[in-house]
């Protein structure tokens, strides 16, 4: 699970402010959202991909690392109702 926010306002990148990984608090990290289940979560849309993640972002190469298999995003907004960042599971 992790809590995002974007690192600027191109929104091409997002960066850790949480991030839970296997058994524990894993270092923060910043990514960019190309070719991941991210970035329609960042764009405004709720994300829900039960199963075969990997199958379907095969680019992603941090949910194999996670050995993801579903994922669900939804989008953090600011009090100008704007996307300022995600929550991912």
């Amino acid at each position: 699970m992790l809590v995002a926010e974007c690192v600027d306002d191109t929104k091409q990148r997002v960066r850790t402010l949480a991030f839970w990984a296997r058994n524990g608090l894993a270092d923060n990290v910043e990514y960019a959202l190309d070719g991941t289940p991210c970035q329609a979560v960042i764009d405004g849309s709720v994300s829900c991909h039960p199963d075969n993640i990997q199958a379907l972002f095969p680019e992603d190469k941090d949910l194999a690392a996670l050995d993801a298999r579903g994922y669900l995003g939804i989008p953090i907004l600011n009090g100008a109702g704007e996307v300022a960042g995600h929550l991912a599971v």
